[in-house]
This record gives structure tokens, sequence and C-alpha cells, in this order.
């Protein structure tokens, strides 16, 4: 289908220009996440804290629409990504007890 015919074409072309200029615009900020924090805060809405090394570098507030949103579309990213590598990506807990259990057989 062409995009004339498909009105989700247009929203997704649209969706993947913002996201390409979002990526090379150098006024806003790129992070690095190798851990967080996340909860509710006092208006109702989730927070999520970025940690770099255990060190917090930066809050991310999200509205429920939002989280729910942005976990459906991570969810589906991940889903591809493992199917393509053919294996499971671990889950922080996941790669601590694997860690915790190798360091135990060591000892």
């Amino acid at each position: 289908m062409n995009q004339s015919t498909n009105p989700s074409a247009t929203l997704l072309d649209q969706i993947g220009n913002a996201a390409q200029a979002a990526l090379q615009n150098r006024d806003i900020p790129t992070l690095y996440a190798n851990g967080f924090i996340s909860g509710v805060g006092a208006g109702g809405d989730l927070y999520l804290i970025l940690q770099t090394n255990g060190q917090s570098s930066a809050v991310v507030n999200l509205s429920w629409v939002t989280l729910k949103t942005a976990v459906q579309n991570l969810t589906q990213i991940l889903e591809e990504v493992e199917s393509r590598l053919e294996q499971e990506i671990p889950t922080i807990p996941q790669l601590q007890s694997r860690l915790t259990k190798q360091r135990a057989k060591t000892a």
C-alpha cells in the first residue's frame, strides 16, 4: 500500500523522521544507562532515575499512558533482537543471579 491508501504509513514516516532528526540533533542530550530506579512520584506519574555504574545521571518523568506505550514498543524491539540473535537477552536480576552462581562455583 502507498501512503495515500494507508494512513498509518504517514504516521510511521513521521515517527521515523522525528527519530532520525532527534538522533542527529547535537542539542538534544544523549544519555547512557546501565541501571535504573523506578517508582511513582507525588503527582502520580512514574519516575525513572537512570544510572550509570551505580550513579544517578538523569530523571525521566512519564505519564502512565506514555509508560505503557513505551513498554509495548520496547518489548517489540527486544523480541525482534532476541529473534535475530536466536537467544534471550537477560534482565539485570537474571544476570546478577548468573554471576552470583558463577562466583560460588569458583570460590
